[in-house]
């Protein structure tokens, strides 16, 4: 299972609420991956539903989560299907959230 930290609808609601995402609709642990907890996570805003991807890295340091994550969007960039990031407020990609770093991207 891929779920090692939970996360609350409340905590969830309280990260959309960051990203102006609009409202939480929906929060499902997804079960594939071996290492980081994820989830498929629902939102609408304006009528329009959006789906997004949370991760939270269970091993990454906040301090070691940005290389990683710039080397995600330079591939990106250069044509391979990883996902956008959103970034954050308070970082370029990731805010502390139930303990661990968390970037949250688009699906």
């Amino acid at each position: 299972m891929a779920v090692y930290t939970e996360v609350s609808d409340v905590q969830a609601q309280a990260l959309v609420n960051t990203l102006d995402l609009g409202t939480l609709t929906a929060l499902q642990g997804i079960s594939g991956g071996i290492e980081n907890s994820n989830f498929f996570m629902t939102t609408e805003k304006d009528g329009v539903a959006s789906t997004h991807v949370l991760t939270l890295f269970e091993r990454l340091s906040h301090a070691q989560l940005p290389f990683y994550l710039d080397l995600c969007a330079t591939w990106r960039i250069k044509g391979s299907p990883y996902r956008l990031q959103y970034p954050m407020p308070k970082g370029p990609y990731c805010t502390p959230f139930a303990a661990n770093p968390l970037p949250l991207s688009a699906n």
